[in-house]
């Protein structure tokens, strides 16, 4: 028995000497602040404690690390935002305490940053309010919200807080975690997606997570809005956008007589649309759309009261292009195949003829010369056109692809058999 406690007694007079003393490098802040930027590689902690000045910020750290602590540039304050600077000098995770009253329009937490702060206000503002970034994590023993202030929780990341009070508070969470205890706020907390593949569900022990488990909300809960994003009938925004396109036409047997033939059909649209999600993964696009259709001639031609007639052969040389415009309503179904925003879409734009134009360039030995006159009966004042696509946000400034066919016959003369097309759109 004396052996072992004097073994006993060796060892911990071994860890003694050994021991390390924690230091503590400690500055006053003396202007106010409101805004407080926390950069990648440390471990804060907010205390909300009463100090002689605005503020104090202190390294804790080891006491091998004196040296080094001091020697680190650890924050700035500009004008209202403090900013705490990312840790390159010290073991990841070393201990900052900040301590002072905290009353913050903004809180941003950077990757990999581990922060706790006992009590703070959140103060409504026009961005987010606080920003938990990807990896990161923010645990707030009491939160008192002011107005309605707003979190973000990016991917991978966490939140927590114990205790809630105030007015009202919203979460945009990504994949993500969201814990809280007690929530004794007079207004509402609500929860939301911060992209629309994404969707947080309710754990009864108070926890959302995004988006990998389900369970039931619990309906007993004080004044919880849950909202999935796509319970939102209407996204509530109109968008323009830019697509140009080639259709091919099918060859004429007599091609090399049909005043109708044509070296396929440019195209060029301008829609502008809204959305509206039909359920988690199908939406539907629909609105308006300007197309404007391009056609060189194979055959010089002229026009005449029963259409185009071919004039090979003849002088003047002459060139021939026939463009038509059109007003459609696109109606567009898309179904959602990745996270990343990849949808196959499925489409039918119904269009109505606006007017059209024959361009006509003729060439002499006095130089050339170039004329326009309008089309009127020559083609089918409507249009269905039925197409697939894809879309993707993946090939930089090119948006998708879209094939599409018109179903009905573009002239509307019967001595020729309507051309078949098919044609191939890129969405910018």
């Amino acid at each position: 028995m004396k052996r072992y406690f004097l073994t006993l007694f060796a060892v911990c007079t071994a860890l003694f000497a050994v021991a390390q003393e924690e230091i503590a490098i400690e500055q006053s802040i003396s202007g106010k602040f409101n805004k407080l930027e926390i950069e990648s590689g440390w471990k804060v902690k907010l205390l909300n404690r009463p100090t002689d000045s605005c503020c104090s910020i202190a390294i804790v750290a080891d006491e091998k690390y004196q040296e080094k602590a001091c020697q680190t540039k650890l924050c700035r304050l500009s004008g209202k935002t403090l900013t705490i600077f990312e840790n390159n000098t010290l073991p990841k995770g070393t201990v900052v305490e900040l301590r002072g009253k905290f009353e913050l329009e903004s809180l941003y937490v950077d990757e990999r940053s581990e922060v706790f702060a006992d009590r703070i206000e959140a103060v409504d503002s026009k961005h987010f309010s606080f920003e938990v970034a990807k990896l990161a994590s923010l645990h707030i023993g009491h939160l008192h919200s002011i107005g309605q202030p707003s979190i973000r929780v990016s991917d991978a990341a966490e939140l927590q807080i114990d205790t809630l009070t105030g007015e009202n508070l919203h979460v945009w969470m990504g994949d993500s975690k969201f814990r809280y205890g007690a929530n004794l706020m007079d207004g509402n907390l609500t929860v939301r997606e911060t992209e629309p593949n994404h969707y947080a569900t309710y754990i009864p022990e108070g926890e959302f997570v995004n988006p990998k488990h389900k369970w039931e909300q619990n309906d007993t809960l004080r004044h919880l809005t849950l909202i999935k994003d796509y319970e939102r009938l209407w996204n509530g925004t109109i968008t323009g956008g830019l697509t140009c396109g080639y259709r091919f036409l099918q060859t004429p047997k007599n091609f090399d007589t049909n005043p109708y033939a044509s070296f396929g059909v440019v195209s060029l649209s301008v829609p502008f649309v809204t959305g509206f999600n039909l359920s988690k993964n199908w939406t539907m696009q629909t609105g308006l759309q300007f197309d404007l259709n391009i056609r060189r001639m194979a055959h010089p031609v002229t026009q005449d009261g029963n259409g185009l007639v071919a004039v090979d052969n003849q002088l003047p040389a002459r060139q021939n292009i026939v463009t038509n415009t059109y007003l459609t309503i696109p109606v567009n179904f898309y179904w959602k195949i990745t996270k990343k925003g990849e949808a196959l879409g499925f489409d039918v734009n119904f269009g109505r003829r606006l007017g059209g134009s024959l361009f006509t360039r003729e060439t002499t030995t006095l130089g050339n010369s170039s004329s326009q006159e309008s089309i009127t009966d020559l083609f089918n004042p409507w249009k269905i056109e039925l197409g697939i696509g894809l879309s993707t946000n993946a090939l930089g400034i090119i948006h998708g692809v879209r094939i599409f066919t018109n179903l009905l016959p573009e002239y509307n003369q019967t001595s020729y058999k309507p051309f078949r097309s098919i044609g191939i759109e890129i969405k910018l």
